[in-house]
């Protein structure tokens, strides 16, 4: 899903905000009078969840003092199938998504997958002239 976000400075982003106006208006609140600022629609890259092997190693690394020096605390003995991973990650990704959902847990990703429509705006006004992406 795409926002809208204001910035005077490349890279230093606020937002999203739910539509052009909204950016518009907040760019214009927090931006100091007499200085431009540009908005633009950008859409950010989704989290990237650990897949099965990342969090069995993280299980297996949170529990290595379980083990000892003869048997160490790993997989080695453990069978786990291809179909019991992709239940793992399913289950993970359900669990903490929705742990961040419910509490409204937003991390922030400086990074955009795509950026368009951007346009700078005047201190004085509104000005298409810088273009679209």
């Amino acid at each position: 899903m795409y926002g809208w976000f204001y910035y005077e400075k490349e890279g230093h982003y606020q937002g999203p905000y739910p539509s052009k106006e909204d950016a518009v208006a907040a760019g214009r609140a927090m931006t100091p009078p007499g200085r431009n600022f540009w908005i633009v629609e950008g859409k950010k890259p989704p989290f990237a969840f650990p897949d099965a092997d990342q969090l069995l190693a993280l299980f297996v690394a949170a529990n290595g003092r379980l083990g000892t020096a003869e048997k160490p605390f790993g997989l080695e003995d453990v069978e786990i199938t291809p179909e019991q991973k992709a239940h793992l990650e399913v289950a993970f990704r359900d669990l903490f998504g929705g742990w961040m959902e419910q509490y409204q847990i937003n991390f922030n990703i400086d990074a955009f997958r795509i950026l368009r429509n951007t346009e700078r705006i005047e201190a004085s006004g509104f000005d298409n002239a810088a273009g679209s992406n």
